[in-house]
């Protein structure tokens, strides 16, 4: 990574930092959000804590997502946002908590907490996103031999001879682990003082998780297709295999996989009119 982009990044995350740096007011505003109204002083410091325990974290990890994600993926930008946003709430999830600590009294499960279907959808695009994946790595002897031809630029040829399959395989895999560590953590951990605070940032936690989890599958679905497009629609000096040639890539399904993953961030992360443990405690 250059030093300019390496600048931009830096500057882009400390702007995420300042904007969304949370005060007292901001806690107060996040609670009534989340159902707990005329929240006490008490209850906007544990919120407030809650927050910046996640948020001082956005800059650094935004800063060294291009250090680890695949070059040339596009957009860049919003998918190192994705990832920090990911690693970030994993992190804030799985520290211990401070001060007094209580005993829950109310069961309750993962469904209490994250929408099933957002669980079912989460899995889904996993498994689509690994489906295209090994649909381009079938096709990469192909492209492999072809990446040897002089009628191609040498862009081109870079781009036949590099396989992005076992990558969104990885990201996957790692994104299911945080993504359910992060909603069975939230069921399980230790809670804190207060029952209707506790409450609701268990179930941000988890929603929040599954909602990033979602975008995060669709944008490694979208890498892999992006993958099979570009050898499906490239002239190559070899003819694609028959199944590839016939597969209906393009770029509207990808997209489709865009909004599906920003729709079902959005519907996911926020609260609804159903949340099971968060309204018991209100």
């Amino acid at each position: 990574m250059d030093w300019v982009t390496a600048g931009s990044y830096a500057f882009v995350g400390a702007v995420m930092l300042v904007l969304l740096w949370p005060t007292t007011s901001t806690g107060r505003r996040f609670l009534k959000h989340w159902g707990v109204r005329d929240a006490s002083e008490e209850q906007v410091a544990l919120a407030v804590r809650y927050l910046r325990n996640r948020r001082v974290l956005y800059p650094p990890l935004f800063l060294l997502a291009p250090l680890v994600l695949p070059t040339g993926w596009r957009p860049h930008v919003f998918v190192a946002a994705i990832a920090a946003l990911l690693v970030a709430e994993a992190i804030g999830s799985f520290r211990p908590t401070r001060g007094l600590r209580v005993a829950g009294l109310t069961p309750r499960k993962w469904s209490d907490l994250v929408q099933r279907w957002a669980v079912v959808a989460l899995v889904l695009l996993g498994l689509l996103a690994i489906g295209l994946a090994v649909a381009g790595l079938v096709a990469q002897p192909w492209a492999d031999r072809v990446s040897t031809s002089a009628a191609l630029s040498d862009q081109a040829r870079a781009e036949f001879g590099h396989p992005v399959g076992w990558t969104v395989i990885v990201m996957v895999v790692l994104g299911l682990v945080e993504v359910l560590g992060i909603i069975g953590f939230a069921v399980s951990r230790t809670s804190v003082q207060d029952p209707q605070v506790d409450a609701v940032l268990r179930t941000r936690s988890a929603r929040v998780g599954a909602g990033i989890g979602i975008a995060w599958m669709a944008s490694a679905a979208a890498l892999a297709h992006d993958r099979l497009t570009f050898l499906n629609e490239t002239h190559a000096p070899e003819p694609p295999p028959s199944w590839l040639a016939s597969a209906p890539f393009g770029s509207g399904f990808g997209v489709l996989l865009g909004v599906i993953g920003l729709a079902g961030w959005y519907w996911v992360a926020n609260p609804g009119s159903k949340m099971r443990y968060a309204q018991s405690a209100t």
